[in-house]
């Protein structure tokens, strides 16, 4: 029996809804992209500020309240990634290859599940969003801890690569422009830390995931 549609107008609504989601989905993109290059360069300008800072004592109290809140959110959510990427590795070894196996349903019980998968995707974005907001303050300040950010960044744009296929070209070019800064950075700190410097850090968190 052949089939009449009674709605001449509904192919066209489809497709009107179709693209205004297409679009909003661009946008969004669109925005999340010019978001994640701003954090990168604002977290290379902290590092240029860092190099030409007159003050070279690189342990200070936590001053400010906001950078604090921030740094307390990232600290939480960096050890929830830590942890998720965890359970993710252990199924290969490699967090590529376990993302990937994960994806393609091999393994659907135990501990790795999808469900961390979709864990790691919340933990990944509101880390991405955290960073951000510490690349906006005087974050070169606290090097070390500027340190731990940026190798943060760089382990949540290999995630990122795995899980958002179609942008993946970005993320590991933003990863390796983080691999970069990273290595800058290293290069400028300090080695004549005294003992004492390093457990006030540990204290305050600086050297966390040293």
């Amino acid at each position: 029996m052949a089939f009449y549609n009674e709605n001449p107008y509904i192919d066209d609504e489809f497709d009107e809804n179709f693209l205004g989601y297409y679009k909003a989905e661009v946008l969004n993109q669109i925005t999340e992209h010019s978001r994640q290059i701003r954090t990168l360069l604002k977290l290379k300008c902290a590092t240029i500020r860092y190099f030409y800072n007159t003050n070279t004592k690189t342990s200070e109290y936590w001053q400010n309240s906001n950078f604090f809140d921030n740094k307390n959110k990232f600290e939480f959510l960096a050890l929830q990634f830590i942890m998720v990427i965890k359970k993710v590795k252990s199924i290969t070894g490699g967090l590529e290859e376990g993302i990937q196996i994960i994806q393609n349903n091999v393994i659907s019980h135990g501990k790795n599940t999808k469900a961390d998968l979709k864990e790691l995707k919340n933990i990944t974005d509101k880390l991405f969003v955290n960073i951000h907001y510490l690349s906006e303050q005087d974050i070169y300040k606290h090097p070390r801890f500027l340190k731990v950010v940026i190798n943060l960044a760089q382990n949540a744009c290999l995630v990122q690569k795995c899980l958002k296929k179609r942008f993946s070209e970005f993320y590991q070019e933003l990863g390796k422009n983080y691999f970069d800064l990273e290595k800058e950075l290293l290069v400028m700190i300090p080695n004549d830390i005294t003992q004492k410097e390093i457990i006030k850090d540990k204290l305050n968190g600086d050297m966390l995931f040293s």
